[in-house]
């Protein structure tokens, strides 16, 4: 058995709860859903997510089918150890915050470099970005909830929603900040090195 699972393993497991598919049909529900905006979704990669879950022991094939000239699909089913596998992960990631390393932490985090007009251009770019974002998930959400989906499979867009007013709030704050010199983008800075670092914490 696997230690840990992908979010697309997770993601696939759960829809095999739901009744017997094969992987294209996967990969229809995952889209019409808008999942496909929380895990990376590539065709070669779901494929080889349902190999490996098959090759563990956690789904298995149930037949082949043929349309037409299409290729041929194989349908898979979930077994009770995958479910019980799919359960284990989701209450671990739930339970505890894990290192995921985003790369805009890491790009706020060295933003100094640039001009304020620049910082102030590329900002207010994404705040557009993430406002579009934000309006197609409310979109997608409420389409959901017309249709009566319950709210508790909704969770997951609820969370991206969260997600991002907080970081349209942190955008606007950072601009108006800059607007007003509240944020002074031109102060000078000594760069620490590593033997004063040694010497403040010591």
């Amino acid at each position: 058995m696997p230690e840990r699972l992908t979010p697309l393993a997770v993601c696939a497991l759960a829809l095999l709860a739901e009744r017997p598919m094969h992987p294209y049909e996967i990969a229809q529900l995952l889209r019409a859903r808008g999942q496909d905006q929380d895990v990376k979704l590539r065709i070669p990669s779901l494929y080889h997510a349902i190999e490996r879950l098959e090759r563990d022991g956690l789904i298995e094939a149930t037949g082949v089918d043929r349309e037409g000239n299409r290729p041929e699909r194989t349908t898979y089913r979930l077994l009770k150890a995958g479910r019980d596998a799919m359960e284990r992960q989701v209450i671990v990631w739930l339970q505890a915050p894990r290192a995921e390393f985003p790369v805009l932490p890491v790009a706020v985090g060295e933003a100094h470099f640039l001009t304020r007009a620049e910082v102030e251009r590329v900002l207010a770019e994404r705040r557009d970005a993430v406002a579009r974002e934000r309006a197609a998930v409310r979109v997608f959400q409420e389409a959901a909830l017309d249709k009566g989906v319950p709210r508790r499979m909704l969770l997951g867009k609820e969370f991206t929603l969260h997600r991002l007013d907080a970081e349209l709030a942190w955008v606007d704050s950072v601009l108006s900040d800059l607007a007003s010199g509240a944020l002074d983008w031109e102060a000078p800075f000594r760069t620490p090195t590593p033997t004063s670092l040694d010497k403040e914490n010591a």
